[in-house]
């Protein structure tokens, strides 16, 4: 019987990330693949991946994590599991 392989959702703006991570994780991971915020929730929506890795520095995804910390602020979001990788090389 074959195994079901995990579904990950990658979503940056930047092709090149894209293709290096399509690249490194095509063999052991079904992929899917958007190139904003917008499309990602739709494809999500659609079919919800085991995990999702995102480019936070994404503008629209920035300001989407500005208006989660107002919420956060405010109490709001409490049970909700976040964890980001905020490593970035200037």
């Amino acid at each position: 019987m074959t195994r079901k392989k995990p579904e990950i959702l990658l979503v940056d703006d930047d092709p090149t990330n894209l293709q290096l991570l399509s690249v490194a994780l095509a063999n052991d991971f079904k992929l899917f693949i958007a190139h904003s915020g917008a499309m990602a929730l739709q494809v999500a929506s659609r079919s919800p991946p085991d995990l999702i890795l995102l480019d936070v520095m994404m503008p629209e995804i920035h300001d989407a994590r500005n208006a989660h910390a107002h919420d956060d602020h405010h109490g709001l979001h409490r049970n909700e599991p976040d964890q980001h990788d905020r490593s970035r090389s200037d």
